[in-house]
């Protein structure tokens, strides 16, 4: 072997090591990077608008970055005081929730008593009323909820560092999202050019219309929240359809968050009836239509994505690699079938070239 190949290897051997140690140093802050994808595409429409009235990159993605920010803390602190607000009242006045959860006590337990299968069974659990099940489910949550708690606080620096970055490389990617584009068309051979254009442009066109549905689903989901608890005399249904709509921003979090506890309360006070309502509308309408219905439905006629790849993208990847999956999932399979797409314009390009 000659010196220059051993030059070039070494070279070759020398950028795949730094290479390898970068992506290991890196690799805690890969959910930033996502998120920020994710944020970039969401914003851009704003970034775009901003731009053409500013004249000014850095402004445009300054106003678009703060205007996230302040939207998101502005749901946070409604959320935050209404929680507050309402929990000074039971402390204030505790009888207010502990004589309904009395009653439905004793109703389950004369329930219990009046039927011979269920008192054979429940008789070695509730004889002490329902006390002693419920000391044993606060036992069992307990530990859990307080390694959660103890890992939250420990971890809210990286949390807050994160978020920062977040912001940050948005700001960035917004600003620098052609030039990137440019740079990589700079470095591809000419007789490659054509191809490597059309699969960016498919590329982009699914990139942005996936996750623009994704965001444009949770909002709808938080309008059709607000409006059915509005429907059924729920107190704050604005503030509760706001928080619908950022937790369905998050999988396996979602809408559950807020309906499920809602009937519990309503359970709990009697009201049966809002109760069953609330269960039902939430089940059926907050989790089962937006992303069965609504985001397929968007995806295919925006984007000509077919349904079945919009609920794969968004759903199995977060079953293998947790919550990241959401913004990784799409990324994935929105490269596949922009890749595909680029093929067969390129095959159908040749054909007629032949053809003519």
């Amino acid at each position: 072997m000659d010196s220059d190949k051993k030059y070039s290897l070494f070279i070759i051997s020398l950028i795949l090591l730094v290479s390898i140690i970068a992506i290991y140093l890196t690799k805690e802050f890969v959910p930033v990077v996502v998120f920020s994808i994710f944020l970039t595409y969401v914003l851009y429409p704003v970034y775009s608008y901003l731009e053409k009235v500013t004249k000014s990159e850095r402004i445009a993605s300054s106003i678009s970055v703060l205007s996230a920010l302040f939207i998101l803390g502005l749901c946070i602190y409604l959320l935050l005081s209404s929680a507050v607000r309402e929990i000074s009242k039971l402390i204030a006045s505790p009888d207010q929730i502990r004589e309904p959860i009395i009653a439905l006590e004793k109703e389950l337990l004369d329930f219990i008593s009046s039927t011979d299968y269920l008192s054979f069974i429940a008789e070695s659990y509730i004889s002490n009323g329902l006390s002693q099940p419920v000391i044993t489910v606060i036992n069992w949550v307990s530990p859990y909820a307080k390694t959660f708690l103890t890992s939250f606080i420990t971890n809210t620096p990286l949390y807050i560092i994160s978020f920062v970055l977040t912001l940050l490389f948005t700001y960035y990617f917004l600003i620098d999202a052609r030039r990137i584009r440019a740079q990589i068309m700079d470095v591809i051979p000419e007789k490659n050019k054509h191809v490597v254009s059309l699969f960016i442009n498919e590329l982009n066109v699914i990139y942005y219309n996936l996750f623009n549905i994704f965001f444009v689903t949770s909002f709808l989901t938080g309008v059709i929240a607000s409006v059915g608890f509005f429907l059924l005399g729920i107190p704050y249904p604005v503030i509760l359809g706001m928080a619908v709509f950022l937790l369905t921003l998050l999988p396996l979090v979602g809408a559950p968050v807020i309906y499920i506890p809602l009937f519990l309360y309503y359970l709990i006070i009697q009201d049966y009836a809002t109760a069953v309502i609330i269960l039902l509308f939430g089940i059926f309408i907050l989790s089962i239509f937006p992303d069965s219905f609504i985001r397929p439905r968007l995806a295919k006629n925006k984007a000509s994505i077919h349904p079945v790849i919009t609920l794969l993208s968004f759903t199995a990847p977060i079953f293998v690699i947790g919550f990241t999956g959401f913004i990784v999932g799409p990324l994935v399979y929105g490269f596949l079938l922009a890749f595909y797409r680029a093929k067969l314009k390129t095959k159908y390009q040749t054909d007629e070239e032949a053809e003519s």
